[in-house]
């Protein structure tokens, strides 16, 4: 595993890193979700405007005034695992403790919060049960001092130095646009390494959120922002901490682990059973289509060069392949379709 810290380097290093992140989703850590979660006797304590909850290897702090959370490790060392909200959410209300959850309103916003322990990690869920449709920026991540590299899963993979001159620069445009986390990341999560330690964020309810790098006196910080749209149906935010041992395949090791808990990280044979046309992609070579090699007859030049398995995607735009193309690939044992988003995406 490499990281990076010099332009000269960044770019093979990118290269070397690129496969890290998804392939770890198929192979890293399978006992991940079987470790024990932390210790359960803690339990879930409010004090003042402040809750403690037990986490997998020590306890987080969440400040209702502000969404600030901290952890404090088993070592004693803490940290700080969000800022406060870019904007505050509001007055919080008395927390109430029940079932394993802490749970507040802020006055005159319409935003619930819970938040939870659960399989170590913490979990905090924001409703907007209000009409008017708004935004909350937050967790605002990176900011301990002891951060020293960014994990995103964009493309196949980064961890990037904080520091790095070349990816706080407009050069790598990687600062100060919005990526939306159902479409502009390979996986819904971001991740930290501070020191020997790190952090996972993972967002469940990714359509409606999206994740913004910026660069702050050199250093890279990433923070999420959550659009609550009843039309859109995004009125309910879920993000979860957990404290991991700081690798840069830690964040994909802690999702991985998250799919199997609940219940989403099933065998290709289960899915094979579950759609018999997914046998196809064993062994299959993958392909983005352009200009002719749309057509029936760039589908059978294919064919005849001896390729026998194959996925063809192309783009949901303006220039689809048209039925005797779809035809022609279908008859060569491929699978074929187009490359769909939350933005594009059409009933079946």
């Amino acid at each position: 595993m490499h990281t990076f810290a010099s332009r000269r380097t960044v770019r093979a290093a990118a290269v070397a890193l690129a496969v890290t992140l998804p392939c770890v989703t198929l192979a890293a850590d399978a006992d991940a979700a079987s470790r024990p979660p932390a210790r359960a006797a803690a339990g879930v304590k409010a004090h003042g405007n402040l809750v403690d909850l037990p986490v997998r290897g020590g306890t987080a702090t969440l400040d209702t005034t502000s969404l600030r959370v901290t952890a404090r490790t088993d070592q004693g060392a803490v940290v700080e695992l969000s800022a406060a909200a870019a904007q505050a959410p509001g007055k919080p209300g008395p927390v109430t403790v029940s079932g394993g959850a802490a749970r507040w309103t802020y006055a005159g916003t319409g935003l619930t919060v819970t938040a939870r322990s659960d399989q170590g990690r913490l979990v905090v869920t924001t409703t907007s049960s209000g009409s008017a449709d708004r935004t909350l920026a937050w967790p605002v991540t990176g900011t301990d001092a002891g951060a020293s590299a960014l994990q995103l899963p964009r493309g196949e993979g980064l961890s990037i130095p904080v520091v790095d001159s070349f990816w706080n620069s407009a050069e790598a445009q990687l600062t100060d646009s919005d990526i939306a986390m159902e479409s502009g990341l390979s996986m819904p999560l971001w991740g930290y390494t501070l020191g020997g330690r790190g952090v996972s964020y993972l967002v469940p309810t990714d359509i409606g959120t999206t994740l913004r790098a910026t660069s702050d006196h050199g250093r890279l910080r990433a923070t999420a922002t959550h659009h609550f749209s009843r039309a859109q149906g995004t009125t309910d935010y879920t993000a979860t901490f957990a404290l991991t041992d700081g690798s840069p395949v830690a964040p994909a090791v802690d999702y991985r682990a998250w799919l199997q808990q609940h219940g989403q990280l099933g065998s290709l044979r289960r899915k094979i059973d579950a759609n018999p046309a997914t046998k196809k992609l064993l062994g299959a070579f993958h392909a983005y289509l352009w200009g002719d090699a749309r057509t029936a007859d760039g589908v059978r030049k294919l064919r005849d060069l001896g390729v026998d398995r194959m996925w063809l995607g192309y783009d949901a735009d303006d220039k689809p392949m048209d039925a005797a193309a779809v035809t022609a690939a279908k008859k060569a044992g491929y699978l074929v379709g187009p490359y769909d988003s939350f933005a594009n995406g059409q009933d079946r």
